[in-house]
């Protein structure tokens, strides 16, 4: 028996699809849970560029978030 025949197939939403909604309290929210390898994975695919992540992630997220 299958219990969840009838939910529908969630979209995974990236960085790109995100900025283009244009929230950017979802997009920072969504940048803040990202791991370190999936954040700049995600921040290069999108074509934004990246600081050195020495200078702590909400900088670099601030950084990115400036871009947008």
């Amino acid at each position: 028996m299958q219990l969840f025949d009838d939910l529908p197939d969630v979209d995974v939403q990236n960085l790109k699809d995100l900025v283009f909604t244009g929230d950017k309290k979802v997009v920072f929210d969504y940048l803040r849970n990202l791991k370190k390898d999936d954040f700049i994975e995600e921040v290069s695919l999108a074509g934004y560029s990246l600081i050195s992540h020495r200078h702590g992630k909400m900088t670099v997220i601030d950084f990115v978030m400036r871009q947008i």
